[in-house]
């Protein structure tokens, strides 16, 4: 069995293996193109993954090497719900 990154499990959008591989993995970690998990999460525009993730004090304003935040990859995808939350996330 190929083991999953948690990269490709928050684009998959599986929170209970999600919620799982948190418990070992640093949830800003950056695959070959700097994006985290919450950026794949907007992606796809998984409300409950990006919830998830931002619980796991995921990096917001995180950018890839295309200088992109996550709330930047949901509004590439219109992924407009998924955008609003990563927005209003961020403020206090």
């Amino acid at each position: 069995m190929t083991e999953r990154t948690i990269h490709d499990i928050a684009f998959r959008g599986h929170t209970d293996l999600l919620r799982e591989v948190l418990t070992k993995e640093n949830v800003n970690k950056r695959d070959g193109v700097k994006n985290t998990p919450l950026h794949w999460a907007a992606y796809i525009g998984s409300i409950a993954t990006i919830k998830l993730l931002i619980g796991a004090g995921a990096d917001l304003e995180a950018l890839n090497n295309h200088g992109e935040t996550p709330a930047d990859r949901a509004r590439s995808r219109r992924q407009s719900k998924a955008a609003e939350l990563l927005e209003t996330s961020g403020l206090n």
